[in-house]
């Protein structure tokens, strides 16, 4: 049953892709999302194996502190690769050149889910896009750390018993799959940065750390965008 349940998991990430090509992104997400929730709450053995608690009042501080931490290690290590590619010279001239910051430092590409966010002169309709896009990210980024740090990683580790490196390169090479880019950087830039959430998770014992970093390191982006239209 669990090889099963890894083989259609597979088999989504590639129909995503491809689906992607004939229908609107949004739609399909949103339809795979209710999806993947609903076979989690029909079988709770699945639902278990992910780690996830709030935190308490007492450590909250701490929490905050550890969480800013850890998004501005993502937010480093998306520009070093890139600048080490030679892209980073000036962040304006890259976002100006191709967009090219929807692909290289946010994991969640928001012109997929189409928002006319780059194609509009109208300062309503962007500003109204850039609100529409600050609501989904909140549900891509727990839907994204779900089902690849919850579930992928957890029937590789927890089911499949497979080495907890092996777990993450698997884990992090099929999230790249799902955020295909088409430069290297871009593709090394993914799943180092998948990596990194593997290793929060991992290290807190808790899904809710990578799901507000996700979350943080995507706003960020957003909010960059914003700035160089603006500009």
């Amino acid at each position: 049953m669990d090889k099963k349940i890894f083989l259609l998991i597979i088999l989504f990430l590639v129909s995503v892709k491809i689906i992607n090509l004939f229908f609107p992104y949004k739609i399909i997400m949103i339809f795979f999302i209710f999806i993947l929730f609903y076979f989690l709450y029909k079988n709770k053995k699945y639902l278990k194996m992910i780690s996830f608690s709030w935190i308490e009042k007492s450590k909250i501080v701490k929490a905050t502190f550890e969480i800013i931490i850890y998004t501005f290690i993502a937010l480093f290590i998306s520009f070093f690769l890139e600048y080490l590619a030679g892209l980073n010279n000036n962040v304006f001239d890259i976002l100006s050149k191709e967009r090219e910051f929807i692909r290289v430092i946010t994991s969640f590409n928001i012109k997929s889910i189409e928002i006319p966010f780059f194609e509009m002169d109208n300062t309503f309709i962007n500003t109204m896009d850039y609100i529409l896009s600050l609501l989904i990210l909140p549900i891509m980024a727990i839907y994204e750390e779900v089902l690849f740090r919850g579930v992928i990683y957890g029937l590789l580790k927890k089911h499949f018993k497979i080495n907890i490196i092996i777990s993450v390169l698997i884990t992090s090479i099929l999230f790249t799959l799902f955020h295909l880019r088409f430069t290297y950087m871009g593709i090394i830039d993914l799943i180092i940065v998948s990596a990194f959430f593997n290793y929060i998770y991992i290290r807190k014992q808790n899904l809710l750390y990578p799901i507000i970093v996700h979350l943080l390191y995507n706003i960020f982006g957003l909010f960059v965008v914003a700035l160089s239209i603006l500009n």
